[in-house]
């Protein structure tokens, strides 16, 4: 990686221009910060929810969302949808992979057993333009990610949260719930000139 942006004369000017203090500005840990500070640009507020302009369907599917029955809200809270918060845990284990799964989440880092297969909670905003779905994009469509849910997971998944149980929604409902889901995205996001790829430099 690094020997790619150090021979791409675009990328020699830009890290130049960001780390002028640095003597070889092209390295990992400048890369790591260029990522995590564009990402910090990147404020995706637009939405029909943001807007209030939620429909008669989507309104129901934010019913559904927030029922004690579903729970979806109890993880996917907050302005962004997900879990943020470190003084508690924002790392669940769903139930969707099984012990065989080469990814085992936390577990890798921090080798409690407790901590298999338990990942960050994601925001759920602009779903739209983010599929396949899931950790590993098993889930191709938003109807998969809903169904595993009411299944509670795999049968044969180990250390699920608690709230994975299950639950039951007939086709009007699932379709209302994935409504709403789907007003969450922001269009404007992915048309703004402003996150253009800098592939020239005046």
């Amino acid at each position: 990686m690094l020997k790619r942006f150090s021979s791409d004369k675009v990328y020699q000017q830009l890290f130049q221009t960001a780390f002028t203090k640095d003597e070889n500005p092209v390295t990992v840990k400048n890369v790591q910060y260029s990522i995590a500070s564009f990402i910090k640009t990147i404020v995706s507020f637009q939405s029909a929810y943001d807007k209030k302009m939620l429909n008669e369907t989507e309104q129901k599917g934010l019913q559904l969302f927030q029922s004690k029955e579903l729970k979806c809200s109890q993880c996917h809270s907050g302005v962004n949808f997900n879990q943020p918060q470190f003084q508690t845990s924002p790392y669940f284990n769903t139930g969707f992979f099984t012990d065989t799964f080469v990814n085992k989440g936390l577990f890798a880092f921090t080798k409690n057993k407790n901590d298999w297969g338990k990942y960050k909670v994601p925001t759920l905003r602009n779903l739209v333009f983010t599929a396949p779905y899931l950790h590993d994009g098993s889930a191709e469509t938003l109807e998969q990610v809903i169904q595993l849910y009411e299944q509670g997971g795999k049968p044969s998944a180990v250390n699920k949260h608690l709230f994975i149980t299950g639950f039951k929604l007939n086709s009007q409902q699932r379709s209302e719930l994935m409504a709403f889901l789907l007003s969450l995205s922001d269009s404007t996001v992915i048309t703004n000139n402003v996150f253009t790829n800098p592939w020239t430099i005046k």
